[in-house]
Formats: C-alpha cells, structure tokens, sequence
C-alpha cells in the first residue's frame, strides 16, 4: 500500500495545532519539504522531547513525504539553543538532501512564513499556502506519526505538554479522547485550588475552565494558571469589553504593527489601522477583514507591543 493511503487510513491531520489532512500534502508535488520543529509557544516543549527522543522516527517521516512529493530538499528548522534536539536530528540524517536550518530565538519563529522564509528565502504569496513557492511542511510530531503509519500503526496517542500550576510538568503521550482532568492527573495535579487551562498556549490558545474536555489530534499541551492571573482575567473578558475600551483608549503609536511578524516580512497588515477604525464603525471590521487572511494569530500586538495593553 502507497504510505499516502496509509497516512490517510491512519487518520493522521496536522498535529501541531491546524489540524490539516496530512495525507493531502503528502500526495502534492513538491521541491521542499520543512519539518516545523521550532516550538515557538511559551512553556510548551513536546516537541523538542520527541525531536531528542524520537529523531529516528522523525527523519524517517521526513523522508517518506520528501519520496511522496518527489521533493529534492529538506529542512529541519530547528531554535539554536535547542541544542539537544539538533544533535539528536544529525545523529538520524542519513540523506544528504536535509539539512538543518538553525532558526533565532524569536516569536513566532514557527509560524509558516517565517519559517518557509527562514529555510528557503522565499515568501509565501499574499493569504497563500506553503505550497504555492513548492514548499510543503509538516509538525515534527506529524512526521513521528507518518513513520508509525509505515507501520500500519494509527493515531490514537497525542504527545502532549502539561505545565504551568501542576505538581509534576511533563511531557508524555495520552490517548486521545483523555479528559483534562484524567490528563491533570498524570502531571500530578493542579497546585491550586481555582484554575483556568490554555489548550495550546498562552500565546494563541484558547482559554477552558472545563475539565470534561477532551484531548483531541491537535492538542499540542495544556498550560495551568490561577484563575486571578492577569492572562486568565484577561482573555476572559467579553469581546464587548475589548472594543469600548479600544474605541477610547488607543494612541495610535503603531507599536502593534512594528512588532508585527507579517508586516516585517513585507505583508499588508497593520494592526494600528484596525484600531483606528474602531473609533469610527461599531466593529473595525471593514479594515479588519482585509488583513484577516494574512493574521497570524500570534498575539504579539496584544501581548507584548500594546502600552495601553490593548486587545
């Protein structure tokens, strides 16, 4: 059987938090393939485990979608300091068409434009897809899965991070469908009483106080924090809330769209213009949707470059 379908009946989807069908890059043509093993989110370290742990099984995957693909190129990127996992990744290269492409330690260095330009010098077109300048990527955990799936091995296991206010922060696989509580349980417990959790991150995750959610192909980790922590109070506040106060309070310095990774990398996003706009429509949305596409998602603007700690 063609490790195509093998990756499709293995049920195998982006596991670094998209979620997209694996098996439809595996079957597109290529000229690169890019292993993201950057790990850009805060507390979140899974996948520098699997890359120290479990670099075999990585290249393998690599490999199996660079034949798929008829790629002639390959790149591990990978954060410097991460030194460990990159002399773990050396030690399995056995093909001398992938090499390792040392990333800074920046935020979002992970994201897809940045990293397609990082490896390769080229810029994904305007709402495009890695594909588009013949590049496909992948999650190093996707790439663990794709080896398993040459095994005939399905995905019923997610490697996960569990850290913040618990007893015990770890690394380890989880059956999907655990419940944050039976996986709060493996890393010892909550250390406080009252908690919110960031399924993903506290960068671009969502925000859960339920227990009885479930692990799921693209849950990356589970990041526990007091509920009165300033992150949790935040991000809890109704969208409502965000707009009356960015209606009023922006002073338009444009600190957000200095910091902002696409604009940086040429695109046509300026976070400071949809803030203007909200001081003259109900929503910023006419400004806003021309960006939207082109968003990362990755909070800087809100997070970190806002002085009046805007949403």
């Amino acid at each position: 059987m063609k490790i195509i379908n093998k990756i499709q009946q293995s049920g195998i989807v982006g596991a670094g938090g998209a979620g997209f069908p694996t098996h439809v890059k595996a079957k597109a043509s290529a000229e690169i393939v890019i292993a993201n093993g950057a790990e850009c989110e805060p507390l979140i370290h899974k996948d520098y485990e699997l890359m120290v742990n479990f670099a075999d099984e990585i290249v393998r995957g690599m490999e199996l979608v660079m034949e798929s693909t008829s790629a002639a190129k390959g790149y591990f990127g990978i954060k410097s300091k991460n030194s460990n996992a990159i002399e773990s990744v050396k030690k399995q290269i056995r093909n001398n068409a992938i090499e390792i492409t040392e990333l800074g330690d920046f935020y979002p260095s992970g994201d897809e434009y940045e990293l397609v330009y990082s490896a390769t010098k080229r810029s994904i077109p305007p709402a495009g897809i890695p594909l588009d300048v013949g590049c496909v990527v992948n999650n190093v955990e996707t790439f663990y899965n794709i080896s398993k799936a040459a095994e005939d091995i399905p995905v019923t296991e997610k490697f996960v991070s569990v850290v913040g206010a618990v007893k015990k922060p770890s690394s380890f696989f989880i059956p999907i469908g655990t419940t944050f509580r039976e996986l709060l349980k493996v890393a010892g417990g909550a250390s406080v009483d009252d908690f919110g959790m960031f399924v993903g991150g506290v960068m671009m995750g969502n925000l859960t106080f339920d227990l009885d959610e479930v692990v799921i192909k693209t849950t990356t980790g589970l990041i526990v924090l007091p509920r009165e922590h300033y992150l949790i109070k935040r991000k809890n506040q109704p969208e409502q809330n965000w707009m009356r106060i960015g209606k009023s309070a922006c002073d338009q310095c444009t600190y957000c769209t200095e910091f902002c990774p696409r604009y940086l990398l040429g695109y046509d996003v300026q976070p400071h213009k949809v803030m203007r706009s909200l001081q003259f429509t109900k929503t910023g949305s006419h400004v806003w949707n021309q960006m939207a596409e082109l968003c990362c998602s990755c909070g800087l603007c809100t997070l970190y470059a806002c002085p009046e700690d805007l949403y």
